[in-house]
């Protein structure tokens, strides 16, 4: 038989089998059912089908399922630079060009919606592409003015200013409008004091304030107080409670503490009852009217009660105000506050609140203001945080991981705890918390520091390698500090990595990073392969200055160089150090003649050490000659010193071969 007629043989067995397994599997399925049919008893064997529940998800679950997978990937760029690997910002400066030119894009699509909006009429994309609620008041006509309806359209779409002069039209025209509108309108003018509120975008707000907004903000009365928000207020013939509530808290969102608390005595009087947001702002604005802890304590006493008898519940914002108000108080009050934040903590969980971010970070305010402060509260913080995915609710909320590590290494100089706060940054979403760029370099220089401080080199070398550029910037003093630790630890092999990263930062042309870098590249000769590197890091550095020196003088602005941070006179020195300890010494000499000739524009001091050194070499290649030309003339002011130096070496080196003959201005000339 051959072997085909074989395959196909055993093909036709397969397939008799799986038509035999079919034919019994169908028969007793068939004897079951007419059993149940017969008996109304089910066999035994027989398992019932249970058909789970349907579970509701997002659009977007199994997305967010297979993000959980992931981490934060330290050593790739953030994904908002992913699409174009060659603009990469690795600097300060790019980081913030790049956000510029992002933000001028959306500027100019919004100007083309608000400049062209028939032309969004029609959307055909197929899904459709949402617009953004900051561009709908861009797009489509919107109703008459005068009418309740194009009151309640500019309203929906908060335009603060449009909605009233639309009121106005409206009572001019003696149109009749609903109370709820009319609510709506008073809401929106509290909310916003009475003026439209800049559209930006996240983008835009990263380049329009440094810092997270909240709280913290400086305290000053904005409140218009004849402003259209007291003109509706003063057109109720009854104002009702809640038109009261949103002008008490329209007034204490912008410091008008007096008028808010007056309104609010008014309404206990009549016997209303205030809802909790009322109360809320109210904590504020009572605390601002009150200087000493105790007497803030009081009063927020007070007003806790009157919210107990209310029947209201507190919320966790008017803990956190109470909270706020605490931070307001003088270095002097600052014991008793600490006292009264820990009491009304307690009363937070006896409510059954549980602390935000915002919480703690207003607790470490008030704790740790005096720098001295070594209070073991940001430890209890750190042990009822640790392992958990954390939210924000509040701006404030982004405070917190900068704070933390700001007063772990000012106030505690606690390595072990500064490694707990970066573990909880990085435990899965949690880093999202860390805030904008300004909040996140914060945070990042302060980690730097206490790690400088404490740990060993090659540690602190593996988070610089982890987080710079692509996460964090070092500043000059997270630069002066690594530069330190890198002097103690005697990281010398890391030398090469931060020379090339000040560059792609642009600090070169910064003194107080490059000069000490200098000193630690010629501070001690080094093995032939690392000494190499040091050599060419060297090579490179003077090729850039030789470059911008050079330019200054065919444009003929020479007389800058002074005024320009191009090099200075111990940074070439260090830099001819280097190439001597590299056993270059042709290229020692081209730096110590270009110092030669730009002396009088080049600033600082030649090292002396340097200065020594060149004389050594000189001598050894017998060319007494050169070294009385070079030397001779860049020391005017110690002259006689630096001739006594070269006669010294000169005599005792070269004898009386070298000394008498060629030495014409002696230490006694």
């Amino acid at each position: 038989m051959s072997s085909l007629a074989r395959y196909r043989q055993c093909l036709l067995n397969t397939y008799g089998r799986y038509i035999r397994l079919e034919r019994s599997l169908s028969s007793s399925a068939v004897r079951r059912q007419q059993t149940v049919a017969a008996t109304g008893e089910k066999s035994p064997d027989v398992e019932d089908v249970i058909i789970p529940k349907r579970i509701s998800r997002s659009p977007t679950a199994v997305l967010d399922a297979l993000a959980s997978t992931v981490r934060r990937d330290f050593y790739s760029p953030p994904y908002v630079y992913i699409d174009d690997p060659e603009t990469i910002p690795e600097c300060l400066v790019d980081r913030k060009a790049y956000v510029l030119a992002k933000v001028s894009g959306q500027r100019a699509a919004r100007y083309v919606m608000k400049r062209w909006p028939k032309n969004f009429d029609v959307n055909p994309i197929d899904p459709a592409l949402e617009i953004p609620d900051i561009f709908k008041a861009l797009t489509g006509p919107l109703a008459a003015a005068d009418t309740e309806e194009g009151l309640r359209e500019r309203i929906d779409l908060r335009l603060v200013t449009e909605s009233f002069v639309s009121y106005q039209k409206n009572k001019q025209a003696g149109n009749d409008l609903s109370d709820d509108v009319v609510h709506n309108l008073l809401d929106l003018l509290c909310v916003y004091n009475s003026k439209d509120e800049e559209c930006l975008l996240e983008e835009e707000r990263l380049v329009t304030k440094t810092a997270a907004s909240g709280s913290m903000d400086k305290i000053r009365n904005t409140w218009k107080d004849s402003g259209p928000a007291e003109e509706v207020f003063q057109d109720m013939k009854d104002p009702t409670l809640r038109a009261c509530c949103s002008l008490i808290k329209g007034r204490a969102k912008y410091y008008q503490v007096d008028r808010a608390y007056e309104l609010f005595r008014e309404l206990e009087e009549k016997g209303m009852k205030p809802d909790i947001q009322t109360y809320n702002a109210i904590i504020i604005a009572r605390s601002l009217m009150i200087h000493k802890a105790e007497n803030k304590a009081e009063a927020i006493k007070e007003l806790f009660q009157k919210i107990k008898g209310q029947g209201l519940s507190p919320t966790v914002e008017t803990f956190n105000n109470a909270f706020v108000t605490m931070t307001y108080c003088s270095m002097a009050d600052n014991y008793n506050a600490a006292v009264f934040v820990s009491s009304l903590l307690s009363e937070m969980y006896a409510c059954g609140l549980e602390p935000t971010l915002a919480t703690w970070y207003y607790i470490m305010r008030i704790v740790y203001r005096d720098n001295d402060c070594t209070s073991y509260a940001l430890h209890e913080i750190m042990d009822h945080l640790e392992g958990k995915d954390l939210e924000a609710h509040h701006p404030d909320d982004l405070e917190f991981f900068s704070t933390a590590m700001v007063k772990v290494c000012v106030n505690l100089k606690d390595l072990e705890l500064a490694y707990r706060i970066d573990n909880l940054l990085n435990y899965r979403n949690n880093y999202k918390l860390i805030g904008n760029h300004y909040l996140e370099g914060l945070y990042y220089n302060f980690y730097f520091k206490i790690l400088c401080t404490f740990e060993q080199i090659d540690t602190i070398m593996e988070h610089y390698e982890k987080t710079v550029p692509y996460w964090f910037v070092p500043s000059f003093n997270s630069v002066h500090d690594l530069i330190e630790a890198l002097e103690l630890n005697e990281g010398y092999q890391y030398l090469p990595k931060i020379w090339t990263d000040m560059f792609s930062f642009r600090y070169n042309k910064q003194v107080k990073i490059m000069t000490p870098l200098c000193a630690l590249l010629a501070k001690r000769k080094q093995n032939k392969s690392l000494q190499t590197q040091y050599r060419e890091l060297v090579a490179g550095y003077y090729d850039i200055v030789k470059y911008d020196v050079m330019s200054l003088e065919e444009r003929g602005d020479l007389d800058k160089l002074d005024s320009i941070r191009t090099v200075n006179a111990e940074e070439l020195g260090y830099m001819c150090q280097v190439c001597l300890n590299s056993e270059d010494p042709q290229l020692a000499r081209e730096l110590f003649s270009f110092f030669l000739n730009y002396k009088q524009k080049i600033q600082g001091q030649y090292p002396e050490k340097t200065l020594e050194s060149l004389v050594d070499q000189f001598i050894k290649e017998k060319n007494f000659q050169m070294c009385m030309c070079n030397l001779n003339d860049p020391f005017d002011a110690d002259r006689q010193e630096a001739l006594g130096l070269i006669y010294g070496l000169g005599y005792k080196s070269c004898g009386s071969y070298h000394g008498e003959d060629q030495i014409t201005d002696g230490p006694d000339a």
